[in-house]
């Protein structure tokens, strides 16, 4: 099983305005490919793996239930993404 290491994490209640314009400073970050969260860098490749996805979670023991809107980007290192790697570096 794979170890994940966290390299940053936010998490807070804010109000929606304010988590707009958050993720419009993350876009325009990513949109320049390298930037850095908290104290680490963030390198990204030209190609991406995007996901969003909406979804609802039911709690039956208290009758509750929550919603989540995510968004993820993932890419792998260039070793692993050979045509696109052989392309980039050729």
């Amino acid at each position: 099983m794979a170890k994940e290491l966290i390299f940053y994490s936010e998490h807070h209640i804010t109000s929606r305005e304010a988590a707009a314009k958050r993720l419009r400073d993350l876009a325009d970050k990513i949109e320049s490919a390298h930037f850095h969260l908290g104290d680490h860098a963030v390198a990204l490749p030209e190609s991406v793996n995007f996901k969003v996805e909406y979804d609802q979670e039911k709690d039956e023991e208290m009758a509750g239930q929550e919603f989540e809107l995510e968004m993820e980007l993932r890419w792998e290192p260039w070793e692993k993404m050979p045509a696109f790697a052989e392309k980039m570096l050729s």
